[in-house]
């Protein structure tokens, strides 16, 4: 198992902690948070796919009352088969992705066969910051994005995940601790948990 700290009222650490793969931590490195995305994640990626087979079979329906067609009961399974799969395949994915902040990265880990992970050091994080896209705004979840300092560097982002003010407040508070900071003998090696 992997080492943990600091556990928040909201934290799902010890739960998420398992998920992360063997070699991701680094010495001396310590899980502060992790989480999954929300379960409404699963639904929120296969919105698109839902609402075009709602929208095909009722064209199915209304085509069935002028006779225009006689294969409806094909266009709704094909609906059906199609709803399932593409759920099947958000679950997937959810369980694929786990979202880790450390003492020194904060980190999004892809995949379930082979794990693909995109980091940025929390030195090099300008800022935190809060997004919720409107299907997010409707289940309370919302998407946090971890802005470096490079402008070279894509932004880091935790999409759909549960009590997102906390999740944003916990990631600045280990920016703020692992930044240095100038005191009266000059800058100071970050400081580790």
């Amino acid at each position: 198992m992997s080492p943990l700290a600091e556990p928040t009222s909201h934290s799902q650490t010890p739960i998420a902690a398992q998920f992360v793969p063997p070699g991701v931590l680094q010495g001396g490195e310590i899980i502060i948070y992790a989480c999954k995305p929300s379960s409404w994640y699963v639904l929120m990626i296969s919105m698109p796919l839902l609402v075009a087979a709602v929208v095909v079979t009722a064209l199915a329906s209304i085509s069935r009352f002028y006779c225009l067609s006689g294969c409806e009961a094909y266009v709704y399974s094909l609906a059906v088969i199609l709803c399932l799969g593409r759920l099947t395949v958000a679950c997937w994915q959810w369980l694929g992705k786990t979202y880790i902040l450390t003492n020194y990265r904060v980190l999004s880990i892809n995949g379930l066969f082979r794990p693909a992970m995109t980091q940025l050091a929390l030195t090099e994080v300008k800022s935190v910051m809060l997004g919720t896209f409107v299907q997010e705004r409707l289940v309370g979840v919302g998407t946090v994005f971890c802005v470096p300092d490079d402008k070279h560097v894509y932004s880091l982002a935790w999409a759909s995940v549960a009590h997102p003010k906390e999740v944003a407040d916990i990631i600045s508070e280990a920016i703020r601790r692992a930044k240095p900071t100038d005191g009266p003998e000059g800058p100071s090696e970050p400081r580790g948990e």
